[in-house]
């Protein structure tokens, strides 16, 4: 499980992301871009605003942009995603565990 929350490249990274936030209750929806899923996250998860932001525009960048600029994303992606995976975690968490009567 902890070699599933430290991914080594940008895409999976997005793909960790992507997983963790509709396990959190955000899944993503047919034919939503990168962009909009981001602006859809910061929304739904407030407390994780900036990562997400930093998190969005690195992937896009790294996917979408000449591949020469794809490599210096890499550093601020896994930065934001640092703090980004406790934040979600804990949303994952408080959906998953049995509400108390």
């Amino acid at each position: 499980a902890l070699r599933y929350l430290r991914p080594r490249s940008v895409m999976a990274v997005w793909r960790r992301t992507l997983t963790l936030a509709s396990l959190a209750g955000a899944e993503r929806r047919s034919g939503e871009t990168p962009l909009e899923l981001g602006r859809r996250l910061k929304r739904s998860f407030p407390e994780a605003a900036e990562p997400v932001n930093a998190l969005t525009d690195g992937f896009v960048i790294a996917a979408y942009a000449p591949p020469e600029m794809a490599p210096t994303t890499r550093a601020s992606v896994m930065e934001a995603w640092t703090a980004l995976r406790p934040m979600l975690l804990r949303r994952v968490f408080r959906r998953l565990r049995p509400s108390r009567p």
